[in-house]
């Protein structure tokens, strides 16, 4: 079964802590990902042809940076 949301994201990047101190806060559970550690993470963010960090995949959603409002639209609608 796929994970409802996970996180990719890289050490040190401002937008990818944001998020997971968002989710943390709210007790929001996911999976993380780091894209510099886990060669198949990366792999998986291209895939979604996606080149950045922070990205979320919020129930089949894909959101690249981090936007709690857009997080919260994205959560809220699936």
């Amino acid at each position: 079964m796929e994970e409802e949301i996970i996180l990719y994201r890289t050490p040190g990047c401002p937008g990818s802590e944001a998020a997971r101190a968002y989710l943390a806060k709210r007790g929001i559970a996911y999976v993380e990902r780091n894209v510099e550690e886990d060669p198949e993470a990366l792999e998986q963010l291209r895939a979604l042809n996606v080149f950045a960090t922070p990205c979320l995949k919020v129930r089949g959603h894909v959101m690249v940076g981090f936007d709690p409002e857009e997080f919260e639209r994205l959560f809220a609608d699936s």
